[in-house]
């Protein structure tokens, strides 16, 4: 509450990993269906900090995209990645729910 969904990210990306970053794009919006709850996807930049574990994480790594890809495993965040890697500049909308995983619609907007 309060606070700028960019400003928001910015501060997530501290908080669980100890790194400074920039927010550059919005990727996508996810519409949770089952959760009632949208999620934003960013693109951003490196600006300060080695990374190290935070209170929300239990480790942290710096690896290429295709060693990223290899580790996500439940598919809804393994598509979300490979949607981030595509990032043409349209931001993509999906709504989806869970229980099981299920994309119900999607569209570039």
């Amino acid at each position: 509450m309060g606070e700028a969904v960019t400003d928001g990210a910015i501060r997530e990306v501290v908080e669980e990993a100890n790194v400074v970053a920039t927010v550059d794009a919005l990727v996508g919006v996810y519409s949770n269906v089952g959760a009632s709850r949208v999620l934003f996807d960013f693109l951003g930049s490196w600006v300060d900090g080695e990374g190290s574990v935070g209170d929300e994480t239990i480790d942290v790594a710096w690896v290429s995209p295709e060693e990223a890809l290899d580790m996500i495993e439940h598919p809804l965040y393994n598509r979300r990645f490979r949607q981030m890697q595509a990032y043409d500049g349209r931001v993509l909308y999906q709504s989806y729910s869970n229980d099981p995983y299920r994309v119900h619609a999607e569209k570039y907007i």
